[in-house]
This record gives structure tokens, sequence and C-alpha cells, in this order.
């Protein structure tokens, strides 16, 4: 796009990131955060990638000590963008890399806010390729700076901590941790980072999301799972289009399928299912594809076994999860 082209003309031709141009690439920043939510994640992955390169030839040829940490959190702010849109591909090496490069930036930035932003995509992309540890000690690095973490990014970081914690059963440390997520949402004022606004955010229904994480985990709880996970649907729902994320949906979607199944309702699992096994193989995430197959597993329990409708949903989640957005770029 033109904005991007100029951009890269400044970065390329050597010219120092005038606060013009830092303010244009902060603005584009701005703009594929709040693209990310609605836009498939092979579309989003390449302007990020370029939006990325700006950034760095920016900052490496920026002499200005106060522009080049400007520019270092913003070029952390789309290193975790690019973390998050690797994950959702399934490709967590690059994942990594990227949350990894995060963290480096927010570290010359000398900025907390970035930290935790850098933090929990480290935790994110650990969680989904099932280091569950290994997500609960880049959470405890976490400790060494949480409290210069002013805004949502806070609560985003023990909420993440406590679905981790559930998922090596230490349910007594994950209930903890909630309660420190719902006192670090009460006590938020919004930081830079919550000011990028759109995917870079962490909405109240997403923290009500890991909570239902934590609940489904949980022995004897699928009641409040289900409710937990109902209150992040509608809450999803009710975004501004702009904002309202398909795979934010998706994922409650599937956690209240999974807490009504644990609870033998077949029928309502089915419902909160539909739109998610609709999605094109362009929107289906990998977290989606290992959330779905948890929702199989249930299928398949002796009492449900013979039933027509679970066995035409375990089919369709099979198709589901043999065509998604990563089979399509291999």
């Amino acid at each position: 796009m033109a904005i991007q082209r100029a951009l890269r003309l400044s970065a390329y031709a050597g010219i120092t990131a005038s606060p013009d141009v830092a303010e244009q690439l902060h603005d584009e920043i701005v703009r594929l955060s709040h693209e990310y939510p609605h836009s498939p994640t092979a579309v989003i992955i390449g302007e990020l990638t370029q939006l990325q390169g700006i950034a760095f030839s920016l900052t490496e040829r920026d002499p200005n000590p106060s522009r080049k940490r400007e520019l270092y959190f913003l070029s952390g702010v789309v290193s975790g963008l690019l973390a998050e849109a690797n994950e959702d591909l399934g490709n967590f090496s690059a994942s990594r890399v990227h949350a990894r490069t995060a963290y480096i930036c927010a570290e010359q930035a000398d900025h907390h806010a970035l930290r935790g932003w850098a933090r929990f995509q480290q935790m994110n992309t650990a969680f989904w390729s099932g280091s569950y540890q290994e997500a609960i000690e880049f959470a405890d690095r976490c400790e060494t700076f949480i409290g210069g973490v002013s805004g949502d990014g806070r609560a985003r970081i023990y909420a993440t901590k406590a679905r981790a914690l559930a998922a090596v059963q230490d349910i007594d440390g994950a209930r903890a941790a909630l309660e420190l997520a719902d006192r670090a949402r009460e006590e938020a004022v919004p930081d830079l980072v919550d000011e990028i606004g759109g995917h870079v955010s962490y909405p109240y229904a997403r923290q009500l999301y890991h909570t239902a994480n934590v609940l489904l985990a949980s022995r004897g709880r699928a009641v409040e799972a289900e409710s937990a996970a109902g209150r992040a649907l509608d809450a999803c729902a009710a975004a501004e289009a702009p904002d309202r994320s398909y795979i934010w949906e998706s994922t409650c979607r599937v956690d209240l399928a999974t807490a009504r199944l644990l609870r033998g309702d077949a029928d309502g699992a089915v419902v909160a299912l539909g739109p998610v096994l609709a999605l094109p193989p362009a929107q289906r995430a990998e977290n989606l594809r290992t959330s779905l197959q948890k929702a199989h597993r249930l299928l398949t329990q002796p009492r449900l076994v013979a039933s027509p409708l679970a066995r035409d949903t375990r089919l369709e989640i099979e198709e589901f999860c043999q065509f998604t957005v990563r089979t399509g770029l291999s």
C-alpha cells in the first residue's frame, strides 16, 4: 500500500525517522492491529512482515536517543503481532523468534508495558505448543517488572498464567492468578500498549475466555465454565465491528461447546460449534484446531459414540482440522 511504500522510501534511503515518519509508522501499526481481528492471518502476516522490516531499518539508522526508544517500542509492538500471527499458523518456531525479538525491543526501549506484551506472546506460544511449564516460567519472569505495568497488560499476564497453571492441574494456583487478574483489571490505567488498541488490547471478553479455560480444567465445574464462556462470547459479539475478532469469538464458542459436552448437552454443543465449523480454511487458526480436538475427544464418549448427531459433528471437526490456514500455505 502507498503508506508503506512511503515509509520504505524513508527507511531504505537512509533517511532518519523525523517525528512525522515515526507518527506514520505508529499509525500503520494501529491500523494493522485493528485489522488483525477480522482479517485472514495469511493476509495480515504479509503486511506485518513488511512493516517490521521498515521499523527495524528506521530504528537502526536513527541517531536520536529519544526517538530511537520510540522506534524500538513500535518495533516491539509489531514483532509481538507477528509472533501471534505465526502462532495462529502453527509456526511456533517463528513465533518464538518474533516474541523474543519483541522482548529485546522492550529492553532497548526500557518499557514495562511492552515487556509485558512480549512476555505474553512468549507465554501464548509456549501454551499453544503444549509447553505449559515453559509458559508458567515466562509468567514468573514478569515479576521483575509487572509492578510497573499500569494498563490491562498486567491482567493479561496473570490470566494467561492461570490458564497454564490449570493445564498442569495446579488449580489452586490458577484460581489465585485469576484473582490477581481481576484485581489488576480494576486498578488498570491505560498505557501506551493499550492505546494501540485492536488486537494488541486485552478486552474483558478475553479475560473471561481465560477464566473459562481454567474452569474447564477444573473437575466438576462445567456449569461455571459454560457460564464464563457464554459471557465471553456475548462480550466478543458486542464488540464494535472493526475490533470484533472471529478468532476470539470462535475460541469462546469451542469452550462453550466443550463445557456443554462435559455436562452431557450434545445438542447445545453442536449449536455452539456451528459457526466455527463453517469458517473457511483461511480463517481456521491453529489454536482453533487444537481446541476442537478436545471437543472431538468428548464426542467419542461411550454415551455419545453411537449418536448420529455426535458422529456427524466428529466428521465435521475432522474435515475442519484437515483443511486449515496452515495446510493452505503448505
